[in-house]
């Protein structure tokens, strides 16, 4: 999960400095949609704490995809670090 954690951090950085906040509130709604149902999902089998371990990394390779995406995209860069 470090690796995934890692890239999410870094494009957390860069967004946030380029004032997306708005964006990456969505993605982490996003994320938490297909995490906790993983969460409970690996819990009702008896997982354990494997299972809300799991139900991170799931969370963590959403967050990864959607700012992976965004990046990629380019419409963050814009000027000015606040937008309206």
């Amino acid at each position: 999960m470090l690796p995934f954690a890692a890239a999410v951090f870094a494009f957390d950085g860069i967004l946030i400095g380029a004032g997306d906040a708005r964006f990456l509130a969505l993605a982490m709604v996003g994320a938490a949609v297909l995490g906790i149902p993983a969460m409970l999902v690996l819990r009702e089998a008896g997982a354990g704490i494997a299972g809300v371990w799991g139900g991170i990394v799931v969370v963590m390779a959403a967050r990864l995809a959607g700012t992976w995406w965004r990046y990629r995209g380019r419409r963050w860069a814009q000027p000015g670090a606040w937008r309206g």
